[in-house]
């Protein structure tokens, strides 16, 4: 199984900040996460990406660059593969969500006063967890 999520971020008033949602996913309701979701059988991780991000938040035309991408085994014993894209708006983008039926919101948030985020981190190995620190700090 594969899951696609794609961190953007992009500077508002000259202060970096990172695109979030928040889920519907009963076991994490209402948590902050990156924009992203299950690879649907036969389609390019990048594409189901690209496909997340637009239904999550509206943002499209962002250009898009593998940035983390790792597996861990599942309570199941199969293996998940998680894989992260990054890219920089120009501008504070609009975000007007596509499917609002998994998630309850979406917005920009500060890199300063970023949320705790979901399993994203929780997930990841220490590696992993280093690469996407990083990428919501720069």
């Amino acid at each position: 199984m594969g899951i696609a999520g794609t961190i953007v971020r992009t500077k508002i008033v000259h202060e970096e900040h990172i695109l979030l949602v928040k889920t519907r996913r009963t076991v994490i309701y209402g948590a902050w996460e990156f924009p992203g979701g299950a690879v649907k059988d036969g389609e390019l991780i990048e594409v189901a990406a690209i496909r997340e991000l637009e239904e999550e938040t509206g943002v499209t035309g962002i250009p898009l660059t593998l940035s983390v991408d790792y597996s861990r085994e599942a309570p199941s014993g199969s293996f998940w593969r998680y894989v992260y894209y990054t890219g920089v708006a120009i501008d504070e983008v609009k975000i007007k969500p596509l499917d609002c039926s998994e998630i309850l919101a979406a917005r920009w948030f500060s890199s300063k006063q970023l949320p705790k985020l979901s399993e994203e981190l929780t997930h990841a190995n220490e590696q992993s967890k280093g690469l996407i620190l990083k990428l919501i700090s720069l």
